[in-house]
């Protein structure tokens, strides 16, 4: 019984003292053999005083039964919901959404999406726009209008906590065609130093996933995991990884899944890119993706899609060795590695056919990182007016590619955005005199994602047309 049912106690001992005075009242005028009127005035105000009460014991009883419902029916505190949703504002839902009024995307095109910054509006400081030269003394940029990058975004020096920042990723992505962001993800323990930038203590990269992931619901995109090598990645975290995944954003209904004719869910499994695989031993991998592993996750509720990264021309092997279900190249320089040297795509397609395993190729529109790498002069690759990028998606649909990565939506450091940016000019502090960032040419600052569009419709029309 709750609390709640105590409090109907008072009107049942009215309605039961309302009847006695009745019964009282009809004895009396039985026994003196003459129903007055007072008598008659006396016993219907004892029945008007009954029904009153009456009335009162069902309204309390259904007030405390809706309450006790609703107490068995909240999770506890020391359980929390696997698809905890967040109630939109009432702006938010002013605003809401229709996904079947927006431009039509494919979910075979994925980019690759970063989520680590900050500024001091929103963040109380500036995370990822102050990243710092990387060579011995390398100053870090001071953010707002001198950010480390080559290029500088529409959008300024954002915050990706900023609900109106992601809202217009969004509808970036579905202009672009694309319908599957793939999350850079640095582990549970989020406030992590990432590998780019030591200077700013890192990006809550887990802290902001829900909110990604439940405003990409309102613009019917999906999101993938782009697990990166944090510190202490290791076999037994990478299974404790799936299961915290599968766990905690496994019922959302924005994570992105894999169809296989053999997955024990219809739905699929969730896919998860492990960054630089080749880092982790393929011994380690085997504990968790083979079925026979220390740590495995085959058959488990929280098996997931893996897939590995080919930089060397043994990964490929290697990673079909340890189990996982398939590969991608990540880089956006054609002839860096030998995974993102395009001339080797139809080779790893056939291998990933022949053993029943994705091929993943990754495009990107050129590459530019010389203020944060001056020495990395020899990778760079200049966008040719959307000719490079051209190229290489030209490579992955002659490829017969599963699906496509997109390098990238938004990784500013290294250039490779298809994210709108526009021309400045700005005064160094780091290093003295006026920057001239790169920018688009005589080319729109959104053509990049009007380029996208365009080579995707081309790649998969049936997407594309009603």
């Amino acid at each position: 019984m709750t609390s709640g049912s105590f409090d109907c106690l008072t009107p049942y001992f009215s309605f039961l003292l309302s009847c006695g005075g009745a019964a009282f009242t009809l004895l009396r005028a039985r026994r003196r053999a003459k129903f007055t009127a007072p008598a008659r005035l006396l016993l219907f105000g004892f029945l008007f005083w009954g029904v009153i009460s009456l009335y009162g014991v069902f309204t309390c009883l259904d007030t405390s039964t809706s309450a006790a419902s609703q107490i068995m029916a909240s999770p506890s505190k020391e359980r929390r919901p696997a698809a905890r949703q967040t109630a939109p504002s009432a702006k938010d839902a002013a605003s809401a959404v229709k996904p079947a009024t927006l431009p039509r995307v494919s979910y075979r095109a994925m980019s690759f999406y970063y989520s680590w910054y900050g500024n001091p509006r929103v963040d109380g400081k500036y995370i990822h726009w102050n990243h710092k030269v990387l060579v011995a003394g390398g100053k870090s940029f001071p953010g707002g209008g001198d950010i480390g990058a080559d290029f500088y975004p529409q959008l300024g020096a954002y915050s990706s906590n900023d609900p109106a920042t992601i809202r217009a990723h969004m509808r970036m992505h579905r202009e672009a065609g694309i319908g599957v962001m793939v999350l850079s993800w640095w582990g549970r323990d989020d406030f992590v130093r990432t590998s780019l930038d030591f200077s700013s203590g890192g990006s809550k990269t887990d802290f902001n996933m829900r909110k990604i992931m439940d405003i990409a619901t309102e613009y019917g995109i999906k999101v993938a995991f782009h697990v990166e090598p944090y510190e202490g990645r290791s076999a037994q975290s990478i299974a404790d990884d799936a299961k915290y995944i599968q766990l905690e954003y496994g019922e959302h209904p924005a994570l992105f899944r894999h169809v296989d004719r053999n997955d024990a869910d219809s739905r699929g499994r969730p896919v998860l890119f492990f960054y630089d695989s080749y880092k982790l031993g393929e011994s380690e991998w085997a504990k968790v993706f083979d079925r026979n592993g220390a740590f495995s996750v085959r058959g488990k509720p929280w098996d997931v899609v893996a897939i590995g990264h080919i930089v060397n021309a043994g990964d490929a092997a290697a990673i079909r060795r340890a189990g996982l279900d398939g590969f991608y190249t990540y880089f956006a320089t054609d002839g860096f590695t030998y995974g993102s040297s395009t001339g080797n795509w139809n080779t790893f397609h056939e291998e990933a056919v022949r053993h029943g395993l994705l091929f993943i190729p990754s495009v990107g529109p050129g590459y530019a990182d010389m203020r944060i790498r001056p020495f990395n002069r020899a990778n760079q690759r200049s966008r040719e007016g959307g000719a490079y990028y051209r190229r290489m998606m030209q490579a992955a649909i002659s490829s017969r590619a599963d699906y496509i990565t997109i390098t990238s939506f938004n990784e500013w450091h290294e250039g490779t955005q298809i994210e709108p940016a526009v021309r400045k000019r700005v005064e160094q502090t780091a290093t003295g005199g006026v920057f001239q960032y790169q920018d688009y040419g005589d080319k729109d600052p959104s053509y990049y994602l009007q380029l996208t569009r365009e080579l995707l419709r081309g790649w998969v029309p049936e997407d594309f047309n009603l």
